[in-house]
């Protein structure tokens, strides 16, 4: 029999205060609250929600949220417990006084059942909209609690997320992400293992986030796109074959080509020029880790048999600055230091072996102050004749030159009574 006014309410309400008073031991605010809950109107067919409870006085909203989840719980026992007639009406009554619980009133009771709706699949916004909430990082916090909970299960089913985020209206770029990620290590991912393009994938399940494509590929790169490179098939072709086309991932692949068959060409002494082009290796990061092979493995020990820089660096297709500098650096740490130690000039030397760079000539010209001409300074000749013998053309090494003389030779000329200018003019210094 439908209840109809609130008289035939109120003598429904006692019973289940009873219960409540005998099972449950709630005080008299608890009946009021049960009461407010069920409240109608008397020509009411159906109870009618309540009108939103103001105070003067709120509670701390963490004990307000403990003492209304608790009130809830034991609400909803009684409830349960309430006669068959009674118990489909007030179970409705009761949960449509839950969703009208304003975030504004209640905060964190209204974020808790909020979060309840989400996680047992309902729209994000919707109920965000119903519990007055406008918060951006709360919605957003919302969604992610929909991406980590039943959309998990859908994705597992095999879902695209474009429909998933569509049905949990899932709209953040973050949760998104999340929601993205989710299919990547699961069935989006089995996908990739299987050899299948990553174009095909992404669109097959609702993949379109940035980070979440680069995921993808670079997946594919560790894997069957990986393989291939591996055996030796060309790095375009691969990523054509596999729907690559994030930078990040083609230059993965790449680096597995220089890790792999285009290393070991380099190291049989191939041009680095002729094993990229062959490779399909473009990008300057794996280039250069390329032709660093070259450096450390037959540039390197030309190098070390004195030939030219130049020499070496056009037969091995060595042409990044970084690894020039290295070859060079190489020729200076070895023959090229020898002919400056052993009192030979530097321009000579940087002619002869072809080191151009300002980087490795400052070094070559550092070896020369440290040695033969650092100790042609202290035994007091002038550091300019010095400089103009060894061509030390850097001023970093020429005031190298000149503190070696000024701790020696200089310093005791001024101790034993010249002026700081004639010492400085007998030990010949370039600066006034």
């Amino acid at each position: 029999m439908p209840i109809t006014s609130y008289a035939q309410l109120d003598k429904r309400c006692m019973d289940v205060t009873k219960i409540l008073r005998l099972e449950l031991n709630l005080d008299a605010k608890d009946h009021v609250f049960l009461q407010t809950l069920l409240q109608v109107e008397n020509s009411a067919e159906t109870p009618m929600l309540p009108s939103p409870r103001s105070t003067n006085h709120p509670k701390c909203l963490c004990r307000a949220l403990a003492d209304d989840l608790v009130k809830i719980k034991n609400l909803h026992d009684a409830i349960l417990a309430a006669p068959p007639d009674m118990g489909p009406q007030l179970l409705a009554v009761f949960d449509k006084t839950l969703r009208r619980t304003c975030h504004q009133d209640s905060p964190l009771l209204a974020l808790s059942i909020a979060q309840a709706r989400v996680m047992n699949g309902e729209g994000c916004f919707k109920v965000a909209k119903e519990h007055g909430i406008t918060d951006g990082l709360i919605l957003c916090g919302l969604q992610l609690s929909a991406a980590m909970g039943p959309a998990v299960k859908a994705i597992a089913s095999g879902q695209a997320c474009h429909v998933i985020a569509q049905e949990l209206e899932i709209r953040h770029d973050g949760p998104l992400l999340a929601l993205e990620m989710l299919a990547i290590k699961g069935p989006a991912g089995d996908c990739l293992r299987r050899g299948e393009s990553c174009l095909t994938v992404a669109k097959a399940y609702g993949i379109f986030q940035p980070e979440a494509l680069l995921a993808l590929q670079l997946l594919a790169v560790e894997g069957a796109a990986g393989e291939s490179v591996k055996r030796g098939t060309p790095c375009q072709e691969v990523a054509s074959a596999f729907g690559i086309d994030k930078n990040n991932a083609q230059l993965a692949l790449q680096l597995l080509a220089v890790d792999g068959p285009a290393g070991e060409c380099v190291k049989q002494g191939q041009s680095c020029r002729g094993v990229a082009d062959k490779y399909g290796i473009i990008f300057q990061k794996a280039l250069l880790a390329l032709q660093m092979v070259a450096v450390n493995g037959p540039a390197g020990e030309d190098i070390s048999k004195g030939k030219s820089c130049h020499e070496v660096i056009e037969t091995y297709g060595i042409d990044l600055r970084e690894a020039r500098l290295a070859v060079q650096m190489l020729a200076v740490s070895g023959p090229a230091g020898a002919g400056v130690n052993e009192g030979q000039s530097c321009r000579k030397i940087s002619e002869s072996y072809g080191i151009d760079l300002p980087e490795a000539q400052l070094e070559l010209q550092m070896l020369a102050v440290e040695g033969t001409a650092g100790r042609r300074a202290r035994q007091g000749e002038s550091c300019r004749i010095i400089a103009d013998e060894f061509a030390l053309s850097d001023v970093q090494a020429i005031i190298a030159l000149e503190m070696i003389s000024v701790q020696d030779v200089a310093a005791a000329r001024v101790i034993n009574g010249e002026s700081c200018r004639a010492g400085r003019r007998r030990a010949g210094y370039y600066g006034d």
